[in-house]
């Protein structure tokens, strides 16, 4: 374990060492460009090393902030800011970054920004810690009489907007690109080609916008929308620096909407501009990307519940069936163990009963006689309950002629409409209860003078209905038997449907699957 952690030290150093090269060599290389982005001014409009520094320290972590130190002293500074100046600039650069990334990381700042709040937080957190790099780089240039005092304010504004406009640009770009956007956007096939057609379609808009006087902005627009609604942060961030890119070079050049204006108003109206398109659109993609995933989540969740369906149904069914063979076995010990006993025992007492003569104990042979009675009625009772657990003839003869069975034994007079035709067994079982429990009900409570049973097939469904031209006004609620005959349809993916008006009759239809 000690050999692990000391291989593995150099490694952690060397790699350290790589991000500090490589977050200083963006950072002086992005203030390169910087510079060549002056407008009247020692100031940039857009100072892309502060998004580069920012999005560096959420990559790399805080420990890379030497390379933005390193990368500053790289760049070569201009005759004005040299000595002490030069290294107060460079550590407000520094600071600044340091200090959003530290306050990023305390909100739980996700790299993606596919939530609002991320994008917020990077405005207000990622921009606003751009006052500090702006406060003390103004004071020591002031300080140094490079600025003249009177323009502290004015010079200070500018610096803050400018490298605000490279954090809100640049660094959203860096971090969702790394943060893993690409496979969010199914950076193969079409979403790529996708990509570079609205990069393309930019390209081509936006310095017919900004080349012309006339107030086209608006055009931009559905580029971005376009981005967000489609791709994801990864495009958005792509298309706005490129719109904000073709904005500030055509100010630069004095051409587009800005620049009949003064060197302070085009200075906040392109700034504001800018910052506009970059915030809406990155909030607009981070809600479509809270919409997908939403929808994501939820499609997740109608699967999981769509698959536990399933497996309850066929756990039900699989109840179903079990407690139907296990009624048939009990019906079958019923039969051939207690009811055959019973037999036996009714024989033998018939058989003393004859072995004694006339002259015999009176009182034993009424013994016998009521024991012979009692034995007779427990026979009895006994074999209906067998049949009401299983009835041999729904075995032997079917549903057809189970049902017949039991519009015999119904004291209403019954008519009978059953296909001869046979069915799988958990299904006529289900029908023949169905049947049963209904002509209960007509015997017991409905006071017909006449019923019907009509049992048919239709488009792969067994129809079982009982209809009986009583008083009505069944109520499910009212009693166990019609709640358990429900619930033993609808464990067969059936349907039952009661109708029952009081003083019209009652009927109970049930619909089952019967592939």
């Amino acid at each position: 374990m000690a050999s692990d952690a000391r291989s593995k030290r150099p490694q952690s150093l060397f790699r350290s060492a790589a991000e500090v090269g490589l977050l200083a060599i963006a950072f002086a290389l992005s203030s390169y460009v910087g510079a060549d982005l002056r407008h009247e001014s020692t100031l940039s409009l857009v100072w892309p090393a502060g998004g580069v520094a920012l999005a560096g320290l959420l990559l790399f972590g805080r420990r890379a902030w030497p390379g933005i130190l390193i990368g500053g002293f790289l760049v070569r500074d201009s005759d004005a800011v040299t000595g002490l100046a030069s290294v107060g600039v460079h550590v407000g650069q520094t600071l600044a970054p340091l200090t959003a990334a530290s306050l990023l990381k305390a909100f739980r700042f996700d790299n993606r920004m596919n939530r609002v709040r991320d994008v917020l937080q990077l405005v207000f957190v990622g921009g606003g810690a751009s006052v500090i790099n702006a406060a003390i780089g103004t004071t020591v240039v002031v300080v140094a009489g490079i600025v003249p005092s009177g323009e502290w304010v004015e010079f200070g504004l500018t610096w803050w907007v400018s490298d605000a406009m490279g954090v809100i640009l640049i660094a959203p770009l860096l971090i969702t690109w790394r943060a893993g956007s690409r496979p969010a956007i199914r950076w193969h096939g079409v979403r790529r080609a996708e990509l570079l057609f609205v990069l393309l379609a930019t390209a081509v808009v936006s310095p017919l916008v900004f080349r012309s006087d006339l107030p086209l902005l608006f055009l931009t627009f559905p580029l971005l929308v376009w981005a967000a609604l489609r791709i994801g942060q990864v495009g958005v961030s792509a298309v706005n620096i490129v719109v904000a890119g073709i904005a500030v070079g055509a100010t630069l050049t004095a051409h587009g909407p800005f620049s009949h204006l003064s060197y302070t108003t085009s200075l906040i109206v392109l700034e504001a501009f800018i910052a506009s398109i970059a915030t809406t659109s990155l909030l607009l993609g981070a809600a479509v990307a809270t919409a997908r995933g939403l929808s994501d989540d939820n499609e997740r969740l109608h699967a999981e519940i769509r698959r536990q369906l399933v497996e309850v149904r066929a756990s039900r069914a699989r109840i179903v069936q079990a407690a139907e063979a296990e009624r048939r076995r009990i019906e079958r010990d019923l039969h051939d163990g207690a009811q055959q006993r019973l037999t036996s025992l009714s024989c033998a007492i018939g058989l003393a009963q004859a072995q004694l003569g006339a002259d015999s104990n009176a009182a034993l042979q009424a013994t016998l006689v009521r024991a012979s009675r009692e034995l007779s009625a427990a026979h009895s009772e006994l074999r209906e309950l067998a049949r009401g657990i299983h009835p041999p003839v729904l075995v032997q003869g079917g549903i057809r002629a189970a049902v017949e069975s039991l519009a015999e034994q119904c004291p209403v007079p019954v008519d009978v409409t059953v296909p001869a035709r046979r069915y799988p067994a958990l299904l006529e079982a289900t029908a023949y209860f169905v049947v049963c429990e209904a002509l209960t009900n007509v015997a017991k409570h409905a006071r017909a003078t006449t019923a019907h049973v009509d049992i048919d097939q239709v488009d792969g469904r067994l129809i079982v209905q009982v209809v009986d031209d009583g008083v009505g006004g069944v109520d499910v609620r009212d009693g166990t038997g019609l709640t358990g005959l429900a619930d033993r349809v609808s464990a067969l993916e059936g349907q039952l449907q009661i109708d029952s008006l009081r003083g019209s009759g009652t009927r109970i239809r049930a619909e089952l699957p019967c592939g």
